[in-house]
């Protein structure tokens, strides 16, 4: 799940940067800039500007979005280069401080509470190798993530809330972790209190953020766009499955089911699904402004159906999206355009195959 306050933020600069006027010069030589507001300064990659609109990626991989008119800007003659992993390393232990230590396994760097050692960082890695081995056998080519990949796991919940109220107000208080798009981390706290046979009470929340995360760092995703919600959240949930996250290619179809969502939505259908229900989960963000359950059980329901289906008609879409222009809208009219290019105009008849799919699942 993404912070509510994070989106946003990231809509509102979509909305702001249609008409982009990229600061060709320094993009197109990955020229560093500093931009001062005040007694603050961030040093960046400019991606965006426009009058109205400007975004800066730090080498840390943390997206900052702002006003151009309310900030003074200096060009640099050195060249963006993401942080190392050890630049990272330092940067996080400085932060973080003496209470916390820095793992680093595969692709990943993870924060924990000292004394847990490797267990955190080899299961966000286990994840990671998973993922790609799902979508390497059904024909996407994932790229490798630009940045280190970086997640916190704080000590205890009343670490996480004083770390929400500062960092990520707006934040639902009840989450027990989220992936940041803007910061480009993952953040949960260790809700087993340090006991590592009962880690699976954390396992939902990793696996969920950490395949958001994933996916917006290989391509699967664009970071910068606009990504229809009930495919992030459709891809999440579809991880949280052992069959799915262990990434094995042959494995029965029951270990891949999602349970608990597909008992939600078989409570929906009881409820009264509409007959456009389909349409509208395509073409926008509503469903889940309207009833927040259902959409989250409709998302992994049609992401499963897709992906079990049509995989590689759904590698087809994933990649059609991702393809789109950074910090633009995404208007209903195009989203229902990209998905129909893919798997056809006839909603209806698509719509009748995928009930009576999720209705044979055991």
């Amino acid at each position: 799940m993404w912070p509510q306050r994070t989106i946003g933020r990231l809509a509102a600069a979509v909305l702001a940067a249609v008409a982009l006027a990229a600061w060709d010069a320094a993009a197109a030589e990955r020229s560093v800039v500093k931009v001062r507001k005040g007694e603050a300064a961030v040093e960046g990659l400019p991606l965006a500007w426009s009058s109205d609109f400007a975004a800066v990626l730090r080498g840390d991989g943390a997206l900052f979005t702002f006003n151009p008119g309310e900030v003074t800007v200096e060009k640099t003659t050195r060249s963006f280069q993401p942080y190392t992993i050890m630049a990272m390393r330092r940067a996080l232990e400085r932060e973080f401080g003496s209470a916390y230590e820095v793992t680093a396994a595969g692709h990943y760097l993870v924060v924990h509470p000292r004394g847990q050692g490797q267990a955190w960082a080899n299961r966000f890695d286990e994840l990671y190798r998973g993922f790609q081995r799902y979508f390497s056998v059904r024909g996407f080519s994932l790229k490798q993530p630009q940045f280190p990949l970086v997640a916190v796991v704080l000590r205890s919940r009343e670490d996480y809330l004083r770390y929400l109220q500062k960092h990520a107000p707006g934040t639902p208080t009840s989450t027990l972790g989220f992936y940041a798009p803007a910061t480009n981390r993952v953040i949960l706290y260790d809700a087993t209190g340090g006991n590592d046979a009962n880690w699976h009470i954390n396992a939902e929340t990793i696996i969920h953020e950490a395949t958001h995360q994933t996916a917006f760092n290989t391509g699967l995703h664009n970071r910068f766009g606009a990504t229809p919600r009930w495919v992030a959240e459709g891809l999440g949930m579809l991880f949280e499955a052992r069959g799915v996250w262990s990434g094995r290619a042959n494995g029965p179809q029951s270990e891949r089911i999602n349970q608990q969502r597909l008992s939600d939505f078989r409570r929906y259908l009881q409820n009264g699904r509409g007959e456009d229900a389909l349409v509208e989960l395509i073409s926008g963000d509503q469903p889940f402004r309207r009833d927040i359950h259902s959409a989250y059980a409709e998302s992994w329901a049609l992401t499963f159906f897709l992906s079990e289906t049509r995989p590689r008609e759904y590698a087809r879409y994933l990649a059609r999206i991702a393809e789109r222009p950074d910090f633009q809208s995404y208007p209903s009219q195009d989203r229902l355009a990209d998905f129909t290019a893919i798997f056809g105009t006839n909603l209806r008849h698509l719509d009748a195959q995928f009930l009576r799919y999720m209705k044979d699942l055991r």
